[in-house]
């Protein structure tokens, strides 16, 4: 049938005894919908779904949810099941033009991104930070090796810099694009690259764990655990063993074993 426009309050498509929550026609090319007497949501002339606003709010993405507070502009997904899964959202990356059909994505292709933009007084165009997910290698049926990267825009800049990635294989690179350790950092000149600092001074150290989870060395404040004796304005070096000096690679200069003696074997 054919309907005339309606409005928010009074749709043009509504339930027996409910006639302020239905259907209308706002504009051309454009649906609403209303509950209540007051719009609650619209498709428009490009096809975009407009949540909270009459108007699109940036771009032509498709979905657009607009709020004046934190429960208007915010998406929950639950999951209800007795078991130990949560809910999810995912994101779909291929290099097929059409629903249905399989078209391997390759090695850097992009398959999500989450994007943090600010009005910067004229529009939304500028990001602030980004999180992209992205194939880092050559994959294959069954195989999709995937790293993330972390970018954040200076102060005065317009684009975002790469500050850190996760690599396929589990390397966080900081400063640097090609990690080859667990914790692999690069700082730029005149900064330094790690500052470890504690928020009282009692066992104010790092320790070093063997593969069976044992503490086999520290370095750090004197006092505490570190260096029974030993201040903590002290900076400690202690081993569980022997304490071993290398010079030249691998090559031993000076130990101090786990009695106090101090032996130079190339000497």
């Amino acid at each position: 049938g054919t309907f005339a426009d309606g409005s928010a309050g009074a749709p043009s498509i509504t339930n027996t005894g409910d006639t302020n929550t239905g259907i209308f026609f706002p504009a051309a090319d454009t649906v609403g919908f209303g509950t209540g007497g007051t719009e609650a949501a619209r498709f428009d002339s490009s096809r975009r779904l407009l949540i909270g606003s009459t108007a699109s709010q940036e771009n032509n993405h498709r979905l657009q949810i607009t709020g004046g507070d934190q429960a208007t502009s915010s998406i929950s997904v639950s999951r209800l099941s007795a078991d130990q899964y949560g809910a999810h959202i995912e994101y779909l990356g291929t290099r097929s033009t059409s629903v249905g059909s399989n078209t391997i994505v390759q090695d850097n292709d992009t398959l999500g991104l989450l994007i943090f933009r600010g009005d910067d007084g004229t529009d939304f165009a500028t990001e602030a930070a980004s999180i992209t997910g992205e194939v880092d290698g050559t994959p294959g049926s069954n195989d999709m090796p995937g790293r993330l990267v972390f970018k954040t825009t200076a102060d005065g800049a317009a684009t975002g810099t790469e500050r850190m990635r996760i690599d396929s294989g589990g390397n966080v690179g900081i400063g640097t694009s090609s990690p080859t350790a667990a914790l692999d950092v690069l700082a730029p000149s005149n900064q330094e690259p790690l500052i470890l600092g504690v928020t009282t001074n009692s066992f104010g150290y790092v320790p070093f764990r063997n593969a069976a989870g044992s503490d086999v060395g520290y370095f750090g404040l004197g006092g505490g655990a570190v260096v029974a004796t030993g201040s903590v304005s002290d900076f400690a070096v202690r081993s569980q063993g022997n304490l071993l000096f290398a010079s030249g690679g691998a090559t031993e200069r000076m130990r101090i074993d786990s009695t106090g003696a101090v032996t130079m074997p190339h000497q």
